[in-house]
């Protein structure tokens, strides 16, 4: 329960974006005349974990069945006969790794256009993959093959995907396939809902067109705004990320969450990486707060349960009122038989009174207690220093005026 609700606090106020990709399908995209289709079918993964897993390993390709040599995803190309029955073309791999987001085939399947990469929309030098009629790739093109570093930037992106544009669509007269892209939009860079402008691509030679209209020049030089509000705000940032961190001054739940996380980030040895601690974070609300209840039964499950995971059970404690958290805890350790707790280690956020109480109290449970003040500055610890320079991020690298 603590650990999820300091994952809850953390989400909403975050500026990323959760991903949620369902396994690759067999996709079949048809010409809007319907004279023709394509049947996309993705490389077989043994299952979506695997491939992650393997990803993370380094291991190619990444999630395949044992024996399978499949590398990319493949297509079918069918044509419609006189008769309204479908005649097959050709069958080709495709560019993408498991398997393209969406497809736009041209009337007769004259040409067709891929679009993204399942699981890494916007990334990888194939976000946009022009074929012939053959099924051969004329072109691809990563998207900072067509924007500037920063514009890519400033686009709303997830933990694994630029979210870059809507659904494409083919022209009134076929010669062109046209891209919703959702614009980087000041006050809600980290948004979906932006406006949105079609980038067009000619099917003739796969090139892109209309880039000097005017509409695209006043988008860019919008854009440019928010790249620069965004650099100023990461900068920010990342100075805090660096920066000694002492208790938050005024009552923030989400603020105080990110504080004792952070406690026990910089102060417990391995506390990062896969096989590290378990953190768990508890904030006891002010007494006169409407859901204080709520947050003093898990303060009581913070300090009475079990280890669950002797030496890997870190618990991180504090609130805004430290002499009511104090006396909560001393009344609430008193009723724990002796050694319960050994292998659990407190971290607990006190001034060196209250802090001298809670300490006796917790010790004689068996576990190790740390009382850390809460106007100490503690660092960063150097492997988690970020070192990006402002000439090293993109959205630094936006025009000004």
């Amino acid at each position: 329960m603590r650990i999820q609700l300091f994952l809850a606090l953390l989400v909403i106020s975050s500026a990323a974006h959760a991903d949620s990709w369902a396994p690759a399908v067999t996709e079949v995209f048809e010409a809007p005349d319907h004279s023709a289709r394509l049947t996309v079918v993705p490389r077989a993964l043994t299952s979506t974990l695997d491939y992650f897993a393997d990803k993370a390993d380094g291991k190619e390709p990444a999630g395949a069945p044992p024996g399978s040599a499949a590398s990319s995803a493949t297509a079918k190309l069918e044509v419609r006969t006189p008769s309204g029955g479908w005649v097959a073309r050709w069958t080709r791999p495709l560019a993408n790794e498991v398997a393209p987001v969406d497809v736009i085939v041209a009337p007769g399947g004259k040409a067709f256009i891929t679009f993204d990469n399942w699981h890494s929309m916007g990334f990888g030098p194939n976000a946009i993959v022009v074929y012939n009629e053959s099924g051969e790739a004329t072109k691809a093109i990563a998207l900072d093959g067509i924007f500037p570093d920063w514009f890519v930037g400033a686009l709303s992106r997830s933990v694994s995907s630029i979210h870059w544009r809507r659904s494409p669509r083919l022209s009134g007269d076929g010669t062109e396939v046209l891209v919703p892209v959702v614009l980087p939009n000041p006050g809600h860079a980290s948004q979906r809902d932006g406006p949105e402008l079609d980038l067009r691509i000619r099917l003739a030679d796969a090139a892109i067109v209309g880039l000097d209209d005017p509409a695209w020049r006043d988008a860019l030089r919008n854009a440019a705004k928010v790249a620069h509000e965004l650099c100023i705000a990461e900068l920010a940032e990342t100075k805090a990320w660096n920066a000694p961190i002492s208790a938050p001054v005024q009552w923030d739940e989400v603020a105080w969450h990110h504080y004792l996380n952070e406690i026990g980030f910089r102060t417990v040895p391995g506390a990062i990486g896969d096989d590290g601690p378990v953190i768990g974070t508890t904030v006891l609300r002010p007494g006169n707060a409407s859901d204080f209840r709520a947050s003093l039964k898990w303060l009581q499950e913070a300090v009475t349960e079990r280890p669950f995971s002797p030496g890997y059970d870190i618990r991180v404690i504090g609130s805004p009122d430290m002499q009511s958290l104090g006396a909560r805890i001393v009344e609430i350790a008193a009723r724990i038989k002796p050694k319960q707790l050994a292998g659990v280690r407190f971290i607990v956020v006190a001034d060196p009174a209250t802090g001298q109480a809670i300490e006796t109290a917790l010790s004689r449970t068996g576990a190790t207690v740390t009382i850390t003040d809460p106007n100490r500055q503690i660092p960063q610890i150097p492997s988690r220093i970020n070192k990006t320079t402002e000439s090293e991020r993109p959205i630094c690298h936006a025009p000004i005026g």
